[in-house]
């Protein structure tokens, strides 16, 4: 006669044994996969930086290997800034020439996975990256060689059509670079000026200081960056310009791929938290002559007030 086999009650011993098992399983095991699981890798958010003073302050020989190791550039103190605010990336760093960093901008392989912290908008790169603006930049002003002059008081801004009616001043450009919008759409309506290729930021400055050309354009940050340096080697006139009034905003562009998106998103968000505070706004008037930076104190507290509440910024500045 074989023995019927009776179930276990809620209080019987096998009853205890499974809750054990199954404590035993969550409190260990079944906690420790939890565990794997939540711990995935941080997404890698790589940063391009070019040796362009002011706007990055590195060393080529020794490029940063961590927020901390950032320089006291206008792009540098803002990325900190950021980087601060973004602590579910893995942030690293790669370091571009000039060159190399327009053959990236022109490869779209070679874009994926990097986000470019300063460029300005065109319509390619538009079509291609998500820009988010975070910046003003005082427009181009014209550096002339002292000892020329143009008609009107040192105040009154100067026009490309008289620099043109020149006819024996030499002026440069530098190749296959952005003046900002408003100033390419009236240069591409004159006669072409000679474009440069060259290795350093200001160069063609510094070729006009010692002869080699009347005139070219550049940013006032750059301008002054050469000045507290001491490499300018002469003195130039520098004039504003009629068809250069827009402020270009500066753009952090990333890919248009998910994970560029999702980067996007992110740097979004810091870039508003940021713009409540100081250090944006005192990153680029820090490497302002002074009486520019009076000048601009308004336009670029009504940018970051735009941007801190969620709101395009100002056209222009």
């Amino acid at each position: 006669m074989v023995a019927s086999r009776q179930r276990d009650g809620p209080s019987g011993p096998g009853a205890r044994a499974r809750r054990r098992l199954l404590s035993l399983l969550g409190g260990s095991s079944l906690g420790g996969f939890v565990s794997i699981l939540s711990a995935q890798p941080a997404p890698v958010l790589t940063w391009v930086l070019v040796d362009w003073p002011p706007l990055f302050l590195i060393d080529p020989a020794r490029p940063p290997r961590g927020p901390a190791e950032l320089g006291d550039g206008v792009v540098d103190r803002a990325m900190a800034e950021l980087i601060a605010r973004l602590p579910g990336f893995l942030h690293r760093f790669e370091l571009m020439s000039r060159v190399r960093l327009q053959r990236a901008l022109a490869d779209q392989d070679a874009a994926e996975g990097l986000c470019y912290p300063a460029l300005l908008r065109t319509p390619e790169r538009e079509q291609r990256y998500v820009l988010l603006p975070w910046a003003l930049l005082p427009p181009p002003v014209l550096a002339l060689r002292a000892g020329l002059e143009l008609p009107g008081p040192p105040e009154r801004p100067a026009s490309l059509a008289e620099l043109q009616a020149q006819t024996e001043w030499r002026g440069a450009l530098e190749a296959n670079r952005s003046y900002g919008g408003q100033l390419d759409r009236a240069l591409a309506g004159l006669r072409p000026l000679p474009r440069e290729s060259v290795s350093q930021p200001g160069q063609l400055c510094r070729l006009v200081a010692r002869g080699r050309y009347d005139y070219t354009l550049e940013y006032p940050l750059t301008l002054e960056h050469l000045r507290r340096s001491g490499q300018l080697g002469g003195e130039l006139r520098v004039r504003s310009l009629v068809e250069a009034q827009e402020w270009p905003v500066v753009h952090i562009a990333c890919p248009r791929s998910p994970g560029g998106r999702a980067a996007a998103q992110a740097i979004g968000r810091a870039v508003a938290e940021a713009a409540r505070g100081p250090a944006l706004r005192s990153a680029m008037l820090a490497w302002l002559p002074q009486a520019l930076q009076v000048q601009a104190r308004p336009r670029v507290s009504a940018f970051y007030e735009a941007l801190a509440r969620g709101l395009p910024p100002p056209e222009g500045g």
